[in-house]
């Protein structure tokens, strides 16, 4: 299994949000179009709530609260609904108010100028994942993360030759209103993929992270040579 993470970009101006825009109307496009952090479009709107909004209805493929199948209450709290054939898993009170839960919170946190976090977590071709270990793998991720508490939905989507979960969270804690610090959250959630093939006997992929012949997961060895330091003032990310 692999992670996509979105890049961030130098200049302090997240790129993420404009992930979002490029998510939201990916269904215009042939479904066969890997989900990858590389190609953007200028975003109509860069608040808190507009963000929040096109993520969930992007992730639940804009389905209506007629639409929508409960499907089991989670002994943690959270619970399963079906949304159009979009399983998805969350532990706000319904997927129709999700975003309206997660604005709520994210704006108690005036200094997070980006406070949602979106990855996406996806199988090769030959991988056919029960619902229940996806599901598992995306909370695990998020646990990783120290985000275990963060509000949250997870979408299962298989309309893409590769079956990928999407995992949005809110970076605000709905306690404390703290932000969730993202240093080294590639190698974090790469680590955890690692962890995941181990348990659920998953084809091994890369990352920075790789498992030995013992089946230990070790550091993986960098293929390129770091840049000069000068160097990096020119890089645009």
């Amino acid at each position: 299994m692999v992670v996509v993470i979105p890049k961030k970009r130098r200049d302090g101006k997240s790129s993420f949000l404009k992930l979002v825009f490029y998510l939201s109307f990916r269904e215009d496009n042939p479904g066969d179009i890997p989900v990858t952090a590389d190609a953007f479009f200028d975003r109509p709107s860069t608040s808190k709530i507009a963000v929040f909004d096109r993520l969930i209805d992007y992730i639940d493929r804009h389905a209506s609260p007629e639409s929508q199948q409960l499907i089991t209450h989670l002994p943690d709290g959270s619970h399963r609904i079906l949304c159009e054939g979009v399983l998805c898993q969350t532990n706000t009170l319904s997927i129709e108010t999700a975003s309206s839960e997660m604005n709520a919170v994210a704006s108690n946190n005036r200094r997070c100028l980006d406070p949602v976090y979106h990855f996406i977590l996806s199988w090769p071709e030959e991988e056919t994942p029960e619902d229940s270990h996806i599901f598992d793998s995306a909370l695990f991720c998020l646990k990783e993360m120290g985000m275990v508490d963060h509000q949250y939905v997870f979408a299962i989507h298989r309309d893409t030759d590769n079956l990928h979960c999407h995992v949005a969270a809110n970076r605000i804690h709905p306690l404390s209103y703290r932000a969730v610090n993202l240093y080294n959250d590639v190698k974090i959630l790469h680590k955890a993929c690692r962890k995941l093939e181990l348990k659920y006997d998953w084809k091994p992929d890369n990352g920075c992270w790789k498992r030995d012949q013992n089946h230990q997961i070790i550091r993986a060895e960098s293929q390129y040579p770091s840049a000069p330091r000068a160097s990096t003032q020119f890089e645009y990310i």
